[in-house]
């Protein structure tokens, strides 16, 4: 999982290096729209939400990183606390 995936360019990366299956969450429609041309016809998926919004499955992932985008967030740590799921 990417959290704030951008083009993507990152997850066509993992794609070459043996990647089994990339998915990626991004806010901005645009980018959403290029991340899907990048990673055509690959075992790859894109969610348009935002990192704040969206649904975090539960032990879906094996990896979750976020190269450049949590410096955005204005409550990184609530953010933080949605992806491994801890309640307080």
């Amino acid at each position: 999982m990417d959290l704030g995936c951008g083009d993507a360019e990152f997850g066509l990366e993992l794609m070459k290096q043996g990647c089994s299956f990339y998915e990626g969450v991004e806010g901005s429609l645009n980018m959403v729209q290029k991340a899907v041309s990048v990673l055509d016809y690959t075992a790859s998926k894109i969610q348009h939400s935002s990192m704040e919004t969206w649904d975090f499955p539960q032990e879906q992932y094996d990896l979750v990183v976020s190269r450049l985008a949590l410096h955005y967030l204005e409550k990184v740590d609530g953010n933080l606390f949605l992806v491994f799921n801890i309640q307080f």
